[in-house]
């Protein structure tokens, strides 16, 4: 039975899946980095959006 409005999630194996975890978080903030608003990237604001809703306008807000 999936739960309603959460995201669909897989954990990490944090031992196994180190490498894979640092790099996406890597790509993450050179993406914020290099586009804070995301305006070049409009399918993964709309995919945030869409996830997270309001949880995370924080990121646009100085």
């Amino acid at each position: 039975m999936k739960q309603s409005g959460l995201p669909d999630l897989k954990l990490a194996r944090l031992a196994d899946d180190l490498d894979l975890v640092k790099r996406a978080r890597g790509r993450a903030f050179a993406t914020i980095d290099r586009d804070p608003d995301l305006s070049e990237e409009p399918g993964l604001l709309s995919e945030l959006r869409s996830r997270f809703e309001g949880s995370i306008e924080w990121l646009f807000h100085s």
